[in-house]
């Protein structure tokens, strides 16, 4: 047990270690790039990282997989550097018996990753696109200011003379030339800027007034009508309004799953809701996967003269391989294709990893070597080979 829990334990801290050097960087690359929350929609810094918070579940789900090979390598890395592998093999530990504690340490990411595919992650997009349309809807409150005309794309202008100290608006005018055969133009003694019941959109409700329509070409004369109340929804007064919709991806695991009978998204767009589950299956199988390709190429016993970097590099691009190909899947929506390519990876490092050779891919680890050392010397050649003819080749 004592041994199991030094590897288990040093696998954790590798892997916390790598997660807090990684996830604030690309955190933070993206926070900069949603930093116009601030500097041209008015929202303070709060506002600002709360929204940007809440897309971090969203990165974790493709970082931590990753993160957790990385830590993987670092461990067994440092194993082979000190030369306990070789200690534990020459103590009879076989290879199965080493990889115990690893799929311990594997379990807890699996159930991570696993959390954050089923609930967390459609959680957060959900809440990510709540907070995005209340900062569409907040922006209303700037663009509609006393004193000020606002026009929106160039065809609709809106202007109040004041504001009364409960908040309504006084002597608003709104000119509207949206419809190509029709100008309106509204005049209104009030105006109460009100939240809509049933979504996240504000509506200006004006009191009192007028509405005057006229033909483009002039050939009728203007009608005017008169209002007691008149509302308009203020969405029009900005470009994009994000709306909050129910998406696969905003859809809890259990949802994809065992779909509700009377499921619109269901019913229209079936394959969608079918790839998303084999998606969010697939994010919980790659630390597994991840696990054998590491063990495989760096968990056998070698000398402190092996090459260890070389079979890092394989592994590390192996995995880079497999989710790409996963991605790439995802877009082709062929999940048959990146199961297959998995269970060919396990069963392929299985395979390694039975025959305990000295390293899991070492014919390819021993070709890029010598390869290496042929470019190596034949550099050396060309930068120190003879000039005869006056230094000329």
């Amino acid at each position: 047990m004592t041994f199991d829990r030094y590897i288990f334990g040093a696998c954790l801290r590798a892997f916390v270690m790598v997660m807090l050097s990684i996830t604030p960087i690309i955190w933070v690359v993206y926070a900069l790039g949603q930093f116009n929350l601030v500097t041209e929609k008015g929202q303070s810094l709060f506002d600002f990282f709360i929204v940007t918070l809440w897309f971090l579940p969203i990165l974790l789900l493709v970082i931590i997989p990753l993160a957790f090979a990385v830590a993987l390598a670092n461990v067994l890395l440092k194993l082979a550097s000190e030369s306990e592998l070789v200690v534990i093999s020459a103590a009879g530990i076989s290879p199965w018996r080493l990889l115990r504690p690893l799929l311990m340490a594997t379990a807890c990411v699996v159930a991570m990753v696993g959390f954050l595919s089923a609930y967390l992650t459609p959680k957060a997009i959900r809440e990510l696109q709540y907070n995005m349309a209340l900062v569409a809807t907040a922006l209303i409150g700037t663009v509609i200011q006393p004193g000020r005309f606002v026009t929106s794309s160039g065809n609709l202008t809106f202007h109040a003379q004041g504001r009364l100290p409960d908040g309504r608006l006084t002597g608003v005018f709104i000119d509207d030339r949206r419809e190509p055969t029709q100008h309106s133009t509204i005049l209104a003694q009030y105006g109460d800027l009100v939240t809509a019941k049933d979504s996240l959109s504000k509506v200006l409700v004006l009191t009192d007034g007028t509405l005057q329509t006229q033909r483009v070409d002039g050939r009728d004369p203007p009608i005017i009508t008169h209002f007691a109340r008149y509302d308009i929804d203020t969405s029009q007064f900005i470009d994009q309004l994000p709306a909050v919709r129910q998406g696969v991806r905003e859809k809890y695991f259990w949802e994809l799953a065992f779909p509700q009978p009377d499921d619109t998204l269901f019913k229209t767009r079936p394959e969608s809701v079918q790839a998303e589950f084999h998606d969010r299956i697939t994010a919980t199988l790659y630390p597994v996967v991840f696990l054998l390709i590491t063990f495989a190429a760096l968990g056998a016993p070698r000398t402190t003269r092996a090459d260890h970097w070389a079979a890092f590099a394989i592994a590390l691009s192996s995995m880079f391989t497999l989710r790409v190909l996963g991605f790439a899947t995802e877009q082709l929506r062929m999940h048959w294709l990146m199961y297959l390519a998995m269970a060919g990876y396990c069963a392929f490092c299985l395979w390694i990893i039975a025959r305990a050779r000295a390293s899991g891919l070492a014919h390819v680890v021993q070709a890029f070597v010598q390869s290496r050392k042929l470019v190596q010397a034949f550099a050396l050649f060309r930068l120190f080979r003879f000039r005869p003819f006056g230094g000329k080749a």
